[in-house]
């Protein structure tokens, strides 16, 4: 006995040390075989316990920053534990129960398939930031939106919704901001009425769309009915009755906004209407001594069942019928108003001597008449034209007295006829008369 005590103890202090080598020479072979370090997963998502104790007192909570999104977690763990764990086993949790007074919540991360193994686990952020609000509801119009153009030669009559009442749910400050809510529903080239159904936008004063998680609705969206008409242009048909005031007429004009409106309704009823007349009891000019000026209601007169094309349209036209004085003159014509055209090739055509060209007078509304201008006043002489009025296939030497047709506008009447007296000659009797002209001189 006393010898295996002396054995066991004898240099000890050298089996101690023989001890610590082997156990270091152990654990160096197990962390080559089996090390330790760190492995990182992405895109965890943090599960929010305890909700309840926000919601159940009336407020309503909202994630800032997708810090309830972890972008990395990183852990450590021995080689042979990082082969086999994946990123559903690390749980990533903040529980309602921790928030602060600043509205955050601790996450805390764990393991528990390989708790024994896995440590040190972090996340790039440590907590959910959060925005709490009282919970407000709002009830709000749901508006149609349409989206393109129906096909050329159709309008949308109506459109109607199955609901037209929206209930939204969430944070004070989110619900405030909706002042809309809109169904987009797409018409491009629809030549016939359509049923659909469309989503429910949130929309903000600006038009913006806002698409809030923490909002809730009643309904997500609704039935759409659009009925769609062809349409077609007709003209508006203006027409006067009366007589103006002694000394004045009507020039015949009238101005009139719309000249031409598009009408929309069934096929049948446009086949059956081409021009919308006014009667011309709406426009009486009867004493008139200055323009007539009116409103008439064209509404009142399209047939049952067809409507204007144009919504912003009010049916409304403005006309004006123009009335003016009457007036006259009388212009003194040179021959330098005047030109001879086509002339017979075989004849000379001249002037007959001392004879005088006769004025023009010429009768209007004296604002056409004072327009005209004797120094730029044109007249035409037309030997052929007048020739084929009067079915003269020569023309024998002798005086004419042919009439002047001048440049006048139709605004301008022409009195009575204004004739010039012509002289028509062959070339030997011309040439005979210059002769004795000039012997006589």
């Amino acid at each position: 006995m006393k010898k295996c005590k002396k054995l066991l103890f004898n240099n000890w202090g050298l089996k101690l040390i023989s001890l610590s080598i082997a156990f270091a020479l152990w654990f160096v072979v197990i962390s080559i075989n089996d090390p330790v370090d760190d492995k990182t997963f992405t895109n965890i998502k943090v599960s929010l316990e305890n909700t309840e104790l926000l919601t159940d007192k009336g407020k309503v909570y909202e994630v800032l920053e997708g810090t309830n999104q972890l972008r990395t977690v990183t852990f450590n763990a021995p080689k042979s534990v990082r082969e086999k764990i994946e990123a559903s086993d690390i749980i990533a949790e903040a529980d309602f129960n921790d928030m602060t007074s600043t509205d955050t919540v601790p996450i805390k991360f764990s393991c528990p398939k390989y708790s024994n193994d896995v440590t040190d686990i972090t996340g790039n952020i440590s907590y959910v930031k959060l925005n709490v609000e009282e919970k407000i509801s709002k009830w709000i119009d749901i508006k149609y939106n349409p989206i393109g153009d129906v096909a050329e030669g159709y309008v949308i009559n109506s459109v109607s919704l199955d609901q037209n009442r929206l209930e939204i749910i969430g944070p004070a400050s989110k619900v405030g901001e909706v002042t809309r809510a809109v169904v987009d529903v797409n018409v491009t080239d629809i030549m016939s009425d359509i049923y659909a159904r469309g989503s429910i936008q949130l929309k903000n004063a600006d038009g913006k769309t806002l698409d809030f998680d923490s909002i809730t609705k009643n309904i997500d969206n609704v039935k759409v009915s659009v009925v769609v008409y062809p349409t077609k242009e007709i003209p508006v048909v203006y027409t006067t009755t009366g007589v103006p005031g002694k000394g004045y007429m009507k020039t015949g004009e009238i101005e009139a906004e719309p000249k031409v409106i598009k009408v929309a309704g069934p096929a049948t009823l446009l086949n059956n209407i081409n021009e919308l007349e006014v009667p011309q009891e709406e426009l009486d000019v009867t004493g008139a001594t200055e323009n007539v000026e009116k409103d008439v209601n064209l509404r009142r007169l399209l047939p049952a069942g067809l409507s204007f094309a144009d919504k912003s349209f009010d049916g409304k036209a403005k006309v004006t019928v123009f009335i003016e004085k009457v007036a006259e003159a009388e212009l003194e014509i040179t021959k330098l108003n005047l030109q001879i055209t086509n002339k017979p090739v075989n004849k000379v055509i001249e002037y007959a001597e001392n004879v005088e060209i006769p004025s023009l007078k010429i009768r209007g509304l004296e604002r056409y008449v004072s327009l005209v201008n004797v120094d730029t006043l044109r007249g035409i002489v037309d030997i052929g034209a007048w020739m084929n009025e009067n079915h003269m296939g020569d023309l024998s030497s002798g005086t004419y007295q042919i009439p002047v047709e001048f440049a006048l506008t139709s605004k301008i009447e022409q009195v009575e006829p204004v004739l010039v007296t012509l002289e028509v000659m062959t070339p030997e009797e011309f040439a005979n008369k210059a002769n004795a002209n000039s012997m006589s001189e």
